[in-house]
């Protein structure tokens, strides 16, 4: 951090309140019993810069997490902001309603897949998702947009809530209660993976948010490779 921002007294914020935050996280949760996993890690990351963003005061900060763990063509060549960014967080509303999500698939979907592969898919989701906006972007700057203009910077969970949502309702598809596929389940898959194509293409150049495209990667990176190699027949099977 002090590399980053050069300037001590800015540093010394960061640098207290990062550690401070994390053992507030940690301590109650080693007494509650809640693992360490990727859902908890997202949960804990969100709400720790949310607070940064929105308590700390410190305009260097604010301007180092931007820059750090929000993603655009600006920085994406650093690679890490692909995945940093589904750890920024900004708004109340949002944080809750991801908080919620996250939460929910941690209960869920952590028990189906384990840590691993949901890693593993968070990975894709992010790299996925982030890969569209990038391209978009791209695009728009090739054909001559004033760059000033194509500053919009994606962040937080989204992509991989929108994945785990797509992912949990082809899993269900494959394995039809055997047979019988729950019809609401198939309906929410269908309805995310429009909302998610379509918030693609409608996301304006200078807008700031969440990041789309997560469903479109579960289905590409799931639904599709699990159908062409038959393994959704063996998961039903077994």
């Amino acid at each position: 951090i002090l590399i980053f921002l050069w300037h001590i007294p800015s540093a010394i914020v960061p640098i207290v309140t990062i550690p401070v935050s994390v053992l507030l996280a940690f301590i109650p949760m080693y007494y509650f019993g809640v693992t360490i996993n990727i859902m908890s890690l997202l949960l804990l990351g969100n709400v720790r810069i949310y607070l940064l963003m929105n308590w700390s005061g410190n305009d260097d900060l604010r301007d180092f997490l931007i820059e750090h763990f929000t993603l655009s063509h600006d920085n994406y060549w650093k690679i890490y902001p692909f995945f940093t960014s589904a750890f920024y967080q900004e708004h109340l509303l949002q944080l809750a309603i991801d908080g919620w999500l996250l939460f929910q698939f941690g209960n869920t979907m952590m028990g189906f897949l384990g840590n691993k592969r949901l890693t593993f898919f968070f990975a894709l989701s992010l790299l996925g998702a982030g890969m569209l906006h990038i391209c978009k972007q791209k695009v728009e700057l090739y054909y001559g947009m004033d760059p000033l203009e194509v500053r919009g910077r994606v962040y937080g969970p989204n992509p991989f809530i929108l994945g785990l949502v797509s992912v949990e309702g082809l899993i269900f598809r494959h394995l039809n209660f055997l047979q019988n596929p729950p019809v609401p389940f198939l309906v929410l898959t269908a309805f995310v993976m429009v909302i998610d194509v379509w918030r693609i293409f409608t996301m304006k150049p200078d807008e700031h948010g969440a990041s789309t495209g997560g469903a479109l990667v579960a289905y590409i990176f799931w639904a599709l490779p699990t159908s062409l190699m038959g393994l959704n027949k063996l998961t039903a099977a077994l």
